[in-house]
């Protein structure tokens, strides 16, 4: 018979009076979604906090940092780890809107052996449409790098990075909008690829 494992995201909405509030979780429920991580990273030290707390067959899953998303590489290097024998079973769960992309890359690749690109375009419109998101002007490079960089571009039909790689190479100064941090690029005559 399959296990079954049933829980939520997070336990700190599950009071108990009297009682620690994952202690108490996990005497009820098998498994747990960490969703602080989606926020903030945890030291060691609390991860090893929860893991006291609760038996041994209890589990975690963590959610994924609300910055990250895969490249082509770190998805292979995913899918290869999940795939090892010693796994009966791997889940991988990808949350947000962004991580969609990443989910239905991840998907394609193991099907086809090829990861679809990103965004829509190559070069400086995939840089375009990335940015063209969610980017709030006026802002410096460093803040650009910060919010915008851990999103991919599709550099080639075949090369795909985070726009942070591209990002870098501007001027340190004030942006005020996606057609300025373009144009920088233009008339630096940089190349896309680093």
């Amino acid at each position: 018979m399959s296990r079954f494992l049933i829980g939520g995201g997070g336990w700190a909405y599950f009071r108990v009076p009297g009682r620690n509030s994952l202690s108490a979780y996990a005497k009820t429920f098998d498994f747990v979604e960490v969703n602080s991580t989606f926020y903030e990273y945890p030291s060691m030290q609390t991860v090893r906090s929860w893991r006291k707390r609760v038996s041994a067959d209890f589990e975690f899953t963590v959610r994924c940092h609300q910055d990250i998303a895969h490249t082509d590489e770190e998805l292979r290097n995913i899918n290869t780890r999940a795939s090892k024998p010693e796994f009966e079973k791997s889940v991988l769960a990808f949350h947000g809107v962004k991580m969609y992309k990443d989910a239905a890359r991840l998907k394609v690749f193991r099907s086809t052996g090829r990861f679809p690109m990103a965004t829509s375009t190559v070069g400086f419109e995939s840089l375009r449409e990335v940015l063209s998101e969610d980017a709030s002007f006026p802002a410096s490079r460093e803040s650009l790098i910060e919010k915008q960089g851990w999103k991919i571009v599709d550099l080639t039909l075949e090369k795909r990075v985070q726009a942070a790689k591209l990002l870098v190479n501007l001027p340190k100064r004030q942006y005020h909008s996606v057609e300025d941090v373009l144009t920088t690029f233009t008339t630096w005559n940089q190349s896309l690829i680093p």
